[in-house]
């Protein structure tokens, strides 16, 4: 009997010397793969907010890209002239004469003459509006002889003119006044 007591103490000593701190060890580890998860998460977190971040980067950058052919950094004298010349063609005007010339900061001049029927001029001003590169057309004449319209336009294209183009305008605005 005192035999199956020592071997029953022997046995709880086991357990609790052997046992408890397992389970104990368990529990920590436990813990730390809940910790871990949770930090996996917040991980997991990080990696969808930085993709998303790249993806409004990249519509960004198309959308500056698209920015930068309608209102470019500097006159970009040509490609107005050949925006006009695609209004033209896909309205059916005809181009009699086309002329540049500075206009105030931020804006190159284009006065254009041309002719066609009523359609045409007015498929010529609904290209025009629908331009990517915005147009104001700050003066028009038109005259109508025979079916026929001619008509001339006083068009501005915008640009981002820098400070001293700005100010350069304004100096000499200033000297005009005081002459």
């Amino acid at each position: 009997m005192l035999i199956g007591v020592l071997a029953l103490l022997a046995s709880l000593a086991i357990i609790i010397f052997l046992t408890v701190p397992r389970v104990s060890e368990m529990r920590d580890l436990s813990n730390n793969i809940a910790a871990k998860e949770a930090e996996l998460e917040i991980g997991k977190k990080k990696v969808s907010s930085l993709r998303s971040a790249v993806q409004l980067i990249k519509t960004a950058r198309r959308d500056m890209e698209i920015l930068g052919v309608a209102v470019p950094a500097d006159k970009d004298i040509a490609e107005a002239l050949v925006q006009v010349n695609a209004n033209a063609s896909n309205s059916g005007v005809v181009i009699d004469a086309i002329s540049t010339s500075g206009g105030e900061a931020g804006n190159v001049s284009i006065n254009a003459s041309v002719k066609g029927s009523y359609e045409q001029i007015m498929g010529f001003l609904s290209n025009s509006e629908k331009n990517l590169r915005p147009i104001k057309i700050v003066d028009y004449n038109l005259v109508s002889t025979e079916g026929t319209i001619s008509a001339t336009f006083n068009m501005l294209f915008p640009y981002l003119a820098t400070k001293t183009e700005v100010a350069q305008e304004g100096e000499a605005a200033a000297e005009g006044e005081g002459t």
